[in-house]
């Protein structure tokens, strides 16, 4: 059974990109350009990993990431942030909130690929 990701951005291209490099890597890919649309499926479909972008309107990335992480049903699922930006202060909310990792924005479909293999293998040993 191929591993589900949800994948939560409001810029469409973005979404389309991630979603295909994800899908001819075998994952079953789920989308979200809303964060409470996201926030809801997080929560419904249980993924294996979940890419959320930073900036958003209404909630951003890391007040999902906090609701997420507080939530029984969905604390235990990685959370890859996703931005163009790179400030320092940025990526330590990030991690602050919970995330497994923070890819930046443009980024090399490779390293997605890289970085779902990392945390998922990290996932099965514990």
């Amino acid at each position: 059974m191929a591993q589900k990701i949800l994948v939560i951005d409001d810029d469409p291209s973005v979404v389309e990109i991630i979603q295909l490099t994800l899908e001819s890597e075998g994952f079953q890919v789920s989308t979200a350009t809303d964060s409470l649309e996201g926030v809801g499926m997080a929560r419904r479909e249980k993924p294996d990993l979940i890419f959320l972008d930073l900036s958003m309107p209404g909630l951003n990335g890391v007040e999902v990431c906090a609701q997420l992480k507080s939530d029984p049903r969905t604390k235990a699922i990685p959370i890859v942030m996703i931005s163009a930006r790179t400030f320092k202060e940025d990526v330590r909310r990030g991690l602050e909130a919970g995330v497994e990792a923070y890819v930046t924005k443009p980024f090399d479909p490779l390293t997605l690929r890289d970085v779902i293999q990392n945390i998922l293998k990290r996932k099965i040993s514990q």
